[in-house]
């Protein structure tokens, strides 16, 4: 018999399409950027290639055989295009009561992205989010960024926490992957992709926002005592 997981001592999060959706304007400022090195992208291609990737991998597609200038230029261009996007977020609907439901059983909560600092500082304060984690673990400070799931690794390191006692929220294939190979419960959250591609890349259960009901039965089950 499968022995019941232990009581939770952690919730793990991305950033951009899980607590707040900004795809498409990372979609649009892509779309700008590659203008200006006269090239052009599809929803699709975007999908494929940048959707939760990180930002050398994506500059490495679109600039092959670059010495890395080119593709530098490229990463600053399109992040301080959607860092001028950013005015008002909004969060992910049910994100503020879960919050809430963390305090209220003494829960650590950690932010894990492949976003640039900036801009995760960008958007935690258009979100006045900006002292809610306890921990938060950049790619940029590490070897590997997601798909590797050295970020949730050290999320859950610096939280004190193991994998079975902790869920992770993610929105793409690259996060997915990094929180299943970190052994993490994972949640997906369908802002960019379907429910059935979520699961298809390793979510546990994929929700449309943190109001789902199945989320809550989890989290109920689980809640320590």
């Amino acid at each position: 018999m499968r022995a019941s997981p232990p009581p939770l001592r952690a919730l793990l999060f991305d950033l951009d399409g899980t607590i707040t959706d900004t795809n498409e304007l990372h979609f649009q400022a892509t779309i700008t950027a590659l203008k200006v090195f006269g090239l052009s992208i599809d929803r699709q291609t975007y999908m494929n290639v940048v959707y939760g990737a990180p930002n050398e991998a994506i500059a490495a597609h679109f600039f092959p055989g670059d010495d890395g200038a080119k593709q530098q230029r490229y990463i600053d261009t399109k992040e301080q295009v959607y860092r001028d996007l950013v005015t008002a977020l909004d969060p992910t609907p049910g994100l503020i009561r879960l919050f809430e439901w963390v305090d209220a059983h003494d829960l650590r909560l950690a932010l894990v992205t492949n976003a640039p600092r900036e801009n995760m500082e960008c958007v935690l304060a258009a979100l006045n989010l900006t002292d809610r984690f306890d921990t938060i673990v950049l790619a940029e400070d590490l070897p590997a960024g997601k798909p590797d799931p050295l970020p949730y690794l050290t999320g859950l390191r610096n939280l004190g926490a193991t994998a079975d006692q902790a869920i992770g929220f993610e929105d793409s294939e690259p996060g997915l992957h990094a929180l299943q190979a970190a052994g993490l419960f994972s949640i997906g959250l369908a802002t960019g992709l379907s429910a059935d591609a979520l699961l298809s890349h390793g979510a546990n259960l994929a929700i449309n926002d943190f109001t789902a009901v199945d989320l809550w039965e989890i989290l109920e089950r689980r809640a320590p005592l």
